[in-house]
Parts: structure tokens; C-alpha cells; sequence
């Protein structure tokens, strides 16, 4: 089988050669201008390079006929880029290739330049300052800015402190956003209002005029009426006098009740001659009679005195009490 298939490869090596040379021998042996077979030859020819067409000037030999065929370029065949400089923002890079075809040579081309890749980084505005919006170069930092939004201006807050008695008011204004803050007079100060409250004056102690502001609290006194005095009744006798030993009398004053006292001087030692006088006088009545008499009438007499004296302070308290019921307004 293997031996049958090499021998057909051979005739029909045969057959395609017999195909082909048979017409050329024909076309070497026959040559008709008028029929578009003319004998041909080139008389100049320029070779094509890589990257320009060349021709050939063809003439027939026959008769004379002659055209130009072109030649075309041959074409380069590349390697890869390599690149010898890199580009920048600003400035271009450099890149070569080699071409391999006949004579080694290199292609050179200018990379381009990659221009700046800006990124925006705004800055809002506040208060007093406009917003900047800066663009910075991802690559190679470079930077410039342009203006933003305006300034927002201050947002402000007004507080109001009230005026008191002695100090004005004051109006403060704070910028809500940035906290900048000022401040203006506000109310007037309001003085003080002050409400009288009198003390009146006792016997022995002077008035006073009390002043209290009745929105701060502030106060002064001032003098106010003078000291009255006492007004005292009449003269009490709380104890007799007696022989060598001196009494005592009181008053009270009807308005406060103070109670001043004062001595009653004592009584004088009678004379031993006396007794002879005072026997002629109750007609010689004996003198232990006239002791006796003494001893049971001095008693009584005291008794009277001391009911005298109570009734009395009885009638000067009560006469006290109704002068002070008047001054006070008591009912």
C-alpha cells in the first residue's frame, strides 16, 4: 500500500510539470504583437526599498512597445517598541524599534507628552473666607487653585442680658457657624426702685427710714423721727418711810411701761421729850397705852397705803395701754 501511494506522488509530479512547461515552450516558439504576445524584456528597473515603490521599463523587442511596471515597497518588519525615555506631564518621552528586515535599522518616535491628570480638592468658604478649590496633579504634584464659593458670611445669634438697677443691658451677637462674636449697649439701667419702710421712734430710741429697692434688693437707712421720751405717770409709793429707814416710790411711763424709781427719805428720830409732850396731849394716858396703840393702828395705815398704791398702778397701766393702743392703730 505504502509502495502504491509513493508511486502516484510521482505522476502526478510528472503530470503538473507537462502542464506548465508545454505553454511556455509554445509562447517561446510563438510571438504575436497584434495578438498580446509580444517578447518582452526589461531595459531598466529600479529596486524597490522598504518604504518607496520601485518599476521596471519594460520593452517588447518586437515592436517596440514599452511600459512601466511598478515595484512595490517591500515593507519593514518591526521588533517591539522599546522605550528609552518616559514622558511626563510636561515634557515628551522617547521609544525605538528595529526592523529586521535585510540591513538592521531603528524607527525613533517622540512619545508624547502625558499632560497633567488634575484632581479638584475644594475648600468650602466660612464665615469671612472665600472657598479655594485646588487641583492637584495625581502624577507629578503639580498645583495650582482657582477661587471657590464665596464667603458665607457671619450667621449671628443675638443674646439679650437685661438691664438691672445699676448696669446696662448688653446685646451679644454670636455667628452661629464660626462662634465670632460682638457685642452692643442694650437697655438703659433701670435705677433703683426703692419702697420707704418707716420704724417709728420709742421713748428712748430714734426712728429710722428703711429704703429697699424692690428689684435688687439694695438698701440704705436713713434718720426718722426723733426719740419720743418717757411720759411717765405719777409717783408711787411702794414702801413708806420709816424712822431711820428711807421709802421708796415708783412711776411707769404710760407708753413703753419702764419703771423709774426714787427714794423717799427716811423719817427723823423723835426726841426722848417728846414722850412727856404726847402723854400731856392724850391727857396722861399711859405710855405702854400709846405703844400699844401704835403697834395695832400702823398695820392698818400700811394696809390702806399698799391698796392706794395698787388701785393707782392699776389706773396708770390701764391709761398706758389705751395711749399705746392709739399710736399703734390697735382696735
Amino acid at each position: 500500500m505504502r509502495k502504491y501511494g509513493k508511486r502516484l506522488h510521482v505522476w502526478f509530479a510528472v503530470l503538473f510539470l507537462l502542464v506548465c512547461l508545454v505553454p511556455l515552450a509554445r509562447a517561446e516558439g510563438t510571438y504575436d504583437c497584434a495578438a498580446g504576445r509580444h517578447k518582452d524584456v526589461v531595459i531598466y528597473r529600479l529596486d524597490p526599498t522598504e518604504t518607496e515603490d520601485g518599476y521596471e521599463i519594460v520593452r517588447c523587442e518586437i515592436c517596440g512597445r514599452e511600459y512601466e511596471a511598478v515595484l512595490y515597497a517591500t515593507g519593514h518588519i518591526w521588533g517591539p517598541w522599546i522605550v528609552d525615555k518616559e514622558p511626563t506631564c510636561t515634557e515628551p518621552g522617547l521609544r525605538h524599534r528595529t526592523c529586521t528586515r535585510a540591513t538592521p535599522h531603528d524607527e525613533t518616535e517622540v512619545i508624547p507628552a502625558l499632560g497633567h491628570d488634575y484632581v479638584l480638592t475644594a475648600t468650602p468658604p466660612d464665615c469671612e473666607n472665600d472657598g479655594v478649590n485646588t487641583y492637584t496633579c495625581s502624577r507629578c504634584g503639580d498645583t495650582y487653585t482657582e477661587p471657590g464659593e464665596p464667603a458665607l458670611g457671619h450667621d449671628y445669634v443675638l443674646t439679650i442680658t437685661p438691664s438691672d438697677c445699676e448696669h446696662d443691658g448688653v446685646n451679644t451677637y454670636v455667628c452661629s457657624r464660626c462662634g465670632d462674636t460682638y457685642t452692643e449697649p442694650g437697655a438703659p439701667a433701670l435705677g433703683h426702685d426703692f419702697v420707704l419702710t418707716t420704724i417709728p421712734p420709742d421713748c428712748e430710741h430714734d426712728g429710722v427710714n428703711i429704703y429697699v429697692c424692690s428689684r435688687c434688693g439694695e438698701t440704705y437707712t436713713e434718720p426718722g423721727e426723733a426719740a419720743l421720751g418717757h411720759d411717765f405717770g405719777e409717783w408711787t409709793e411702794e414702801r413708806p418711810a420709816a424712822v431711820g429707814i428711807p421709802g421708796l416710790e415708783t412711776r411707769v411711763c404710760i407708753r413703753c411701761g419702764v419703771q423709774e424709781e426714787r427714794e423717799i427719805p427716811a423719817l427723823p428720830v423723835v426726841a426722848p421729850s417728846l414722850f412727856p409732850m404726847l402723854a400731856a396731849v392724850v391727857g396722861g394716858a399711859d405710855i405702854g397705852m400709846i405703844g400699844l396703840f401704835a403697834l395695832v393702828l400702823l398695820p392698818s395705815v400700811r394696809t390702806v397705803n399698799a391698796a392706794r398704791k395698787a388701785l393707782k398702778e392699776r389706773i396708770n397701766r390701764r391709761k398706758w395701754e389705751e395711749t399705746e393702743a392709739g399710736n399703734h392703730g390697735f382696735h
